[in-house]
């Protein structure tokens, strides 16, 4: 089963509505660190949410009394805590290095992932956009980075008040260019250029599409692989999740 964490990521990754439900949602994974100290009373009045709106979302994930959704909130941070030690120390780096197709040195592609990480660090939010489909694995990936402190959410252009930040990295997940390509536009408008951009694709041409340069492109070798692309992508945040938590949190 789910911790609550990975519930409510998959519940805002596929959410096609910006409603109370949603917002609720990404106010607790804003202040995800904070729900294990906050009573029921103390989120109402440190936010802009009544009861009734954590209790409807909160019925939503199963629960039914918010003490009992806290405990269990309690109970998966420290679970989580444990696999993420069992889980990224002491990992085989090189060898998930091996099982990707890289262009250059394992060092040199190692120092990316490390730059990567760095950039994490140093800045506020990520935001994960693109086409659907790579951003489907990425759950595991901000399940991490939320429980060492970094937001970690999907980009929504239905959401009329989003705009991105010059803290943000964004990671920008497109095998083909196209995702970009159909929202190159409304990104703009929302700030996009503001932000550090990370871009991972197959198609290399679009490292300058439309004057949004990313600022660090990850070449994703094959030729318009859709299969083959989402598994390098998830080896690759895995790979970014691992260095993050042995140079930064531990």
């Amino acid at each position: 089963m789910d911790i609550l964490l990975s519930r409510i990521i998959r519940y805002l990754n596929g959410v096609i509505t910006d409603d109370r439900k949603y917002r609720t949602a990404l106010f607790m994974v804003e202040h995800y660190q904070e729900l294990r100290c906050k009573t029921l009373e103390e989120i109402v009045k440190e936010s802009e949410y009544t009861e009734e709106d954590i209790m409807t979302f909160i019925g939503y994930l199963g629960y039914h009394d918010y003490e009992d959704f806290r405990e269990r909130l309690m109970m998966d941070q420290d679970l989580r805590s444990s696999q993420m030690q069992l889980r990224l120390l002491h990992t085989d780096i090189d060898g998930m290095i091996s099982s990707l197709h890289i262009s250059g040195s394992k060092e040199d592609f190692l120092n990316l992932v490390d730059h990567l990480a760095e950039i994490i660090y140093e800045n506020g939010r990520i935001i994960l956009a693109g086409g659907y489909s790579p951003l489907s694995v990425t759950v595991d990936f901000q399940t991490d980075m939320i429980s060492m402190g970094k937001q970690a959410v999907e980009y929504h252009q239905f959401d009329k008040n989003f705009k991105f930040k010059d803290t943000d990295v964004v990671f920008f997940l497109t095998a083909t260019g196209r995702a970009l390509s159909h929202a190159s536009k409304s990104l703009k408008e929302k700030g996009l250029c503001e932000s550090h951009i990370v871009l991972m694709t197959q198609n290399i041409k679009y490292k300058n599409y439309d004057s949004i340069c990313a600022d660090d492109v990850v070449h994703v070798l094959g030729t318009f692989d859709g299969i083959e692309f989402n598994y390098q992508i998830m080896r690759l945040f895995d790979l970014i999740r691992i260095r993050y938590y042995t140079k930064y949190f531990i």
